[in-house]
């Protein structure tokens, strides 16, 4: 017979926001849609009972990325505090929305 305090339970953390990650020099102004995710997480309970959205990680790295007009989509990379497991992260993947020239006024 299975131990009660053996079991993981799963959480899910609506509204992460998503922290966009970028060289120093770089001062390009990206948005990122949606800014912010849900984040299904698996642990044990004593874990997870005090976890919070704020122990949640969720990057966008930009540090590689060339200037361009329009749309690119970037995978996000989600750090979870020990002791938790990552399940899911949705969505996977963000839009990386570059402002446009004609959005600047000379």
């Amino acid at each position: 017979q299975a131990k009660a305090s053996m079991a993981w339970h799963t959480e899910v953390y609506s509204n992460v926001e998503v922290r966009v990650t970028s060289s120093a020099s770089d001062v390009h102004e990206y948005r990122v849609n949606p800014e912010r995710v849900n984040v299904s997480l698996s642990g044990r309970p004593e874990t997870m009972d005090s976890l919070t959205k704020d122990d949640i990680h969720v990057t966008v790295d930009l540090t590689d990325l060339v200037a361009t007009q329009g749309l690119v989509r970037k995978r996000l990379e989600v750090a979870v505090p020990p002791g938790a497991t990552l399940i899911r992260v949705s969505p996977p993947d963000v839009e990386v929305v570059f402002p446009t020239h004609s959005d600047s006024k000379p």
